[in-house]
């Protein structure tokens, strides 16, 4: 069951977070409660839908060399439970957001709804697939936006869509590779090695471009009250080029998050970039 919720990815509905994180300037703020509420419904909502993928995906991954492995493909988790977990997931995400209110509700919702729909007919539609995906990510920040009463900023939006297309590829790149090296021939229909590494660098760049004219706008300074952010540019540089290193040098498999897990220089840099962020509001609270 614990494998099955997967909660070593609820890192991505750190995005929920965001919004507080930028703005609010103390930790006691009532926003900051429901920040972490928002967070807390996003991560069952997402667990409901990984259970429900697994069991519509059951067959499918059976075939997979990587996925045969999941616990309702692999039969060890009966199907009816999964289901089971699938909706206490969805009741506790749909009793907090009960707890939150009409707007996050709704971007809960229609989360769950995005979820739904790509497990039953999207994910296996080529590009329609990783928008979907991209999406969802954006969804994550509009919830975290409307529990602080702000509208996010479009830099914001921008830089996470990029990040959800840029995780959606390389996810797929990892699906095309480990299939390849297993049975000769690439697992994703629509997609091969060539395209996935073209894609993967395209929006790798603008995602850094992104995140410089986020970070370096007057947008963001007077807003959140931040100074000084581009001092995180060099991080993201250096873990966008580790990234690039592990899938073409090292020839290993680079789903984002997962490489944020088992990468001691990848740690390094998420954790100097943090804690850059960390110093920058606390000199602002302070201030």
């Amino acid at each position: 069951m614990f494998k099955t919720l997967r909660p070593w990815d609820w890192l991505k509905n750190a995005f929920v977070l965001a919004p507080a994180t930028l703005i609010v300037t103390s930790w006691v703020d009532p926003a900051v409660a429901s920040a972490g509420l928002a967070f807390a419904a996003f991560c069952a909502v997402a667990s409901a839908g990984y259970c429900v993928n697994d069991v519509i995906d059951r067959q499918r991954d059976r075939l997979h060399p990587l996925k045969r492995w999941r616990p309702v493909a692999a039969h060890v988790l009966p199907v009816w439970l999964a289901l089971l977990l699938a909706v206490l997931c969805y009741a506790v995400a749909g009793f907090l957001a009960w707890r939150l209110g009409r707007p996050v509700a709704d971007y809960l919702v229609l989360f769950a709804g995005l979820n739904l729909i790509y497990s039953i007919a999207l994910r296996t539609v080529p590009i329609v697939d990783v928008l979907a995906v991209a999406v969802g990510y954006v969804l994550r920040v509009d919830a975290g936006a409307a529990v602080i009463g702000h509208a996010p900023s479009v830099w914001l939006v921008i830089c996470t869509f990029l990040i959800g297309l840029f995780a959606a590829l390389a996810k797929r790149r990892d699906d095309v590779m480990a299939t390849l090296e297993e049975e000769g021939d690439p697992g994703r229909p629509g997609y091969n090695e060539g395209f996935l590494n073209v894609a993967v660098a395209i929006f790798l760049t603008a995602l850094i471009i992104a995140y410089v004219m986020y970070v370096t706008g007057l947008a963001l300074a007077e807003k959140a009250r931040i100074e000084q952010m581009h001092l995180t540019v060099p991080f993201v540089i250096a873990a966008a080029l580790r990234y690039l290193q592990v899938i073409l040098v090292d020839e290993e498999p680079g789903e984002p998050f997962a490489l944020l897990r088992r990468d001691p220089f990848m740690m390094l840099m998420v954790g100097g970039w943090a804690g850059t962020i960390g110093y920058l509001i606390h000199e602002r609270s302070s201030g």
